[in-house]
């Protein structure tokens, strides 16, 4: 690192595998919004390469990003894909920090199992479907994480589970039958609203 009057306050610690760790060695006295800024220098097969660190003092991150529900059930048609259908659903959290910066977090999927089938966006919680599920398989649990940006980083996750199932013959069914029986009502109200319109002008003659 630099030696200058910002990193003195930090100091690099090695990890093995060509990774530092980067943390505070004394008492942060400096106002929130602080911005420290230096360069971080290093060497590997005699290549000298430099990357530029700046961190911002915030005020302490308090809450966790807390989810609307502890479970979330969905069902998913075993070949979603081929009848258009990438989406599942979507999950919901909330963080209580007053703080823009403690409040901002993203979701995120570590499971890998769940990863081959299914993402989700990391800024609004929307589950896609990325591949059509395996004869074999009726059912699917995860868990979905949401970490925030604060200091220190906190994270609470909540776990989805999702039916598979293979009717979808039959919920085209059903869509075509709404989809008719709504025609048919919408053509009678406006054949009695018509009607009643002109024996409303009749009678006001």
């Amino acid at each position: 690192m630099e030696d200058n009057p910002n990193t003195r306050y930090f100091k690099i610690t090695p990890t093995g595998n060509l990774k530092w760790y980067l943390s505070t060695q004394r008492m942060m006295d400096k106002p929130e919004n602080y911005t420290f800024q230096f360069r971080i220098l290093g060497s590997y097969a005699g290549i000298v390469r430099d990357t530029e660190v700046k961190i911002i003092v915030s005020s302490e991150n308090l809450y966790a990003p807390f989810f609307s529900m502890r479970l979330y059930k969905f069902v998913a048609l075993r070949d979603s894909l081929d009848h258009g259908l990438d989406t599942l659903g979507a999950v919901s959290a909330k963080d209580m920090d007053l703080r823009g910066y403690n409040a901002i977090f993203r979701y995120f999927i570590f499971e890998p199992e769940a990863s081959k089938y299914l993402k989700i966006d990391p800024e609004n919680g929307q589950i896609g479907i990325i591949s059509n599920f395996p004869d074999n398989m009726t059912s699917l649990a995860f868990n979905v994480t949401a970490i925030d940006s604060g200091s220190p980083i906190r994270s609470s996750s909540s776990q989805v589970y999702v039916e598979i199932t293979d009717l979808a013959r039959k919920y085209s069914k059903d869509i075509e039958l709404y989809q008719i029986s709504m025609i048919f009502i919408c053509h009678i109200e406006n054949f009695v609203f018509s009607w009643s319109c002109e024996n409303y002008c009749l009678r006001t003659r």
